[in-house]
């Protein structure tokens, strides 16, 4: 049985289930309307009552821009060279994070969204307006407070320190960048750094559960629709966007679940349905073969978690395209195969079945699979080993937030 008890860990699903949206149409306030261990959830939302709202500001290095609004961060797989006197140049050891980035933003970024997610969760499931007052004041410093307030930016995201202009060992197409900032400086960055906007789209279904608390303004939600547009459109029109919508793997993926998320919130529904009609179906040639698989993705240092990451980013997408009348949930691409084959193709691994393919680089969250397997559940009830991997993972992982919101009980 393993807990989990960490509020900084953000959620990368899209959309929560259906029980929460009908709980808070009708006011929140009753424990007993969805069967959670509310005692856990409870409990990390007091936590997060006691939070400094983390912004920007909070980070050790000054950006090459020397604006502290600027998002910066450091490329999570990059290390120094051990063999080298100076640490250069720095190498990839895939799967292993290293514990630098907590010096920049990455850190901030997971305790502001795992903070709003609890707390717009609790004030749900209570109706207690000190939990909406709380996410509200996290949401306003790391978005629009003209002091704290994130730049809608990611120019100097997963910064490879000493890193020169050549391919990047994920995606060989594309060289890494250099940004230039101010009084000469500048910074090698990848293209990957676009893809910790990922934490974006999740904020805005918890932004949604606040709209009935008097804590979020519709001035509150024009201001948030505001940043996200112009996040969109630098997303859409810089060369940072365009690198990462091309490089056939999990962050062009989710380089579209931003786009058409976001343009589904400022309520531009010809965007995203563009955006989705356009690529969705590409997106899924690329990336799933005929057996369901993802070699793009299994062949990572932590293949597993790669390939859950990249089906809840076309999960998030199969949603989105619901609500725009597109069906992806069947659709097949000229291999034969589908969203449900691929989900299929990863069940055995979430069951217990050993890996196959390359050794993990650090253990497997398999609780990160209950939303895939909650919306794969829904969607696809011919097979029920989805609500059966469900009841296993519950019990395996009782602590963790994600199981609480996605499981069955």
């Amino acid at each position: 049985m393993k807990k989990q008890n960490q509020l900084g860990q953000h959620q990368p699903c899209a959309f929560l289930p259906d029980s929460f949206h009908q709980q808070n149409k009708v006011g929140g306030g009753n424990l007993r309307s969805l069967s959670l261990p509310n005692d856990h959830l409870l409990h990390l939302a007091e936590d997060a009552l006691e939070m400094v709202p983390p912004t920007v500001l909070d980070k050790k290095h000054l950006p090459p821009s020397e604006d502290m609004r600027d998002y910066f961060s450091h490329s999570i797989y990059w290390w120094k060279n051990p063999e080298s006197a100076d640490g250069f140049p720095y190498h990839c050891r895939d799967g292993e994070i290293n514990p630098v980035i907590e010096e920049y933003d990455h850190g901030s970024l997971g305790c502001m969204s795992g903070g709003v997610r609890v707390l717009s969760l609790a004030w749900t499931l209570t109706g207690r307006e000190a939990y909406a007052e709380k996410a509200a004041e996290l949401l306003r410093a790391w978005f629009l407070d003209s002091r704290t307030g994130m730049n809608p930016n990611m120019l100097f995201a997963q910064y490879i320190p000493g890193r020169k202009d050549e391919p990047n060992h994920l995606s060989p197409k594309i060289p890494n960048r250099w940004v230039p900032g101010v009084k000469g400086k500048g910074a090698w960055v990848s293209f990957g750094g676009v893809i910790e906007g990922s934490a974006f789209p999740a904020l805005l279904e918890h932004v949604e559960l606040l709209r009935s608390s008097c804590a979020w303004t519709d001035e509150d939600r024009v201001a948030l629709q505001g940043w996200y547009g112009r996040f969109r459109h630098w997303l859409m029109t810089h060369q940072h966007g365009k690198d990462e919508a091309s490089t056939g793997q999990n962050h062009a993926v989710w380089y579209h679940v931003q786009c058409a998320r976001y343009a589904m919130f400022e309520g531009d529904t010809g965007l995203a349905l563009n955006i989705l009609k356009t690529h969705v179906p590409q997106l899924m040639e690329e990336q799933i073969e005929s057996d369901g698989s993802m070699p793009k993705e299994y062949k990572r240092g932590i293949g597993l978690h790669y390939v859950t990451f990249t089906l809840i980013a076309f999960i998030n997408l199969a949603i989105m395209g619901e609500e725009q009348g597109l069906d992806f949930w069947t659709l097949k691409t000229s291999k034969g195969s589908c969203l449900q084959k691929a989900v299929e193709w990863a069940l055995p691994y979430y069951r217990g079945e050993p890996w196959p393919h390359k050794p993990f680089a650090k253990p497997f969250d398999a609780a990160s699979a209950l939303p895939l397997l909650y919306f794969a559940a829904r969607q696809y009830p011919n097979n029920p080993e989805f609500a059966e991997t469900i009841h296993l993972l519950e019990k395996q992982y009782t602590g963790s937030l994600t199981s609480l919101v996605y499981g069955s009980s």
